[in-house]
């Protein structure tokens, strides 16, 4: 069953496309590792714990809010299997439930890495579904029982999130414990020579993957604006062309605000020949322009206003395209622009 669940999700992580992504998504989300069982040895001759496993396999349906806040909810399966020995004694138990889980999501972007930064929190109700026991030894009498019933649970997770394709991939630590007054199962060992009693709460603590897949892709290019509203002496300005970037998809993301000290510096910024932002005041907070290139060369030209208080017109950009973002910094004046060239090749 674990296989099953792990190649459903490698397909759900495959199925991507080039496409700009909207803030609805649908999600794959696994969580796996070894789970926490608790066993008590009552007389000498102890049983000893064996091989533990938990698994959780959840579709979800979500909403990422300006590319920093996820929220998801759905349903699905989780599954565990604990085994202890006593001697040549071997007593397995695995079991199946059915699991309703939302998640909350914080992005932290970091912005000269690939992937950022990602906390998030799950929370969610089960029950207790197909308990089944297997042991090899008829002097050693199991006697296993489940507390039915809705159970709660949270989730915490912490690790870095990656885009691809305009999709997201999530991998984290976690570790998911239940929030009730009994176990999800207990069992009863005895032996001859030895006595144990096993809890397991259902908590596991391990590796936590969520595929993001975004639904109605679309062309959230930034539009162009009527050059008659900006100065034509400004936009006639010889232009400086140092800076070069090779790209591999047609939908990027510019980032654009004051790196250093705020001095009121104003910048317009073209695209081609198309003007995309007009006397923007540069600041701490970004602002965020979104590009379809052309094959072949595209020029994103920064165009100065003004000189800050502190020298000539500065300003940080970000290039984000599929998973990298590459920073650049432009320096500009009232007699040139700044050119840098990025580079389309499907």
């Amino acid at each position: 069953m674990k296989n099953n669940i792990t190649f459903l999700f490698i397909l759900c992580c495959l199925y991507t496309n080039g496409q700009q992504k909207s803030p609805f998504h649908f999600s794959g989300v696994m969580g796996a590792g070894p789970s926490l069982g608790i066993i008590k040895n009552q007389e000498p001759s102890k049983f000893r714990l064996g091989q533990s496993s938990g698994v959780e396999f959840i579709p979800e349906f979500g909403y990422l809010w300006k590319e920093k806040i996820d929220f998801s909810i759905g349903a699905g399966i989780e599954s565990y299997l604990q085994n202890y020995y006593l001697d040549n004694f071997t007593y397995d138990v695995s079991y199946l439930g059915l699991i309703l889980r939302a998640d909350l999501q914080l992005i932290i972007p970091r912005e000269t890495k690939k992937s950022d930064l990602s906390i998030g929190f799950g929370a969610g109700i089960n029950n207790v579904g197909q308990t089944t026991l297997e042991h090899n030894e008829r002097d050693v009498t199991v006697s296993l029982y489940t507390n039915k019933g809705l159970r709660y649970f949270v989730a915490p997770h912490f690790g870095l999130q990656q885009e691809i394709k305009g999709n997201h991939l999530t991998v984290a630590a976690t570790f998911k414990r239940h929030i009730a007054p009994k176990p999800l199962m207990e069992a009863d060992l005895t032996a001859n020579n030895a006595r144990a009693n096993y809890s397991f709460h259902g908590s596991y603590l391990g590796v936590y993957l969520k595929f993001d897949y975004h639904l109605n892709k679309k062309d959230r290019t930034t539009p162009s604006i009527n050059k008659k509203e900006i100065d034509i002496e400004i936009i006639e300005r010889p232009t400086v062309k140092e800076k070069h970037l090779e790209i591999k998809d047609q939908y990027v993301k510019i980032k654009i605000w004051d790196h250093s000290r705020i001095d009121g510096d104003i910048i317009s910024v073209k695209h081609n020949n198309n003007i995309i932002l007009i006397e923007h005041e540069l600041v701490r907070k970004k602002k965020v322009l979104h590009l379809k290139l052309k094959e072949g060369i595209n020029d994103l030209t920064i165009m100065a206003h003004n000189r800050g208080l502190f020298g000539e017109n500065t300003c940080a950009v970000i290039v984000k395209h599929g998973g990298r973002k590459d920073k650049f910094i432009f320096n500009t004046n009232e007699k040139h622009h700044e050119t840098m060239e990025l580079i389309f090749n499907k």
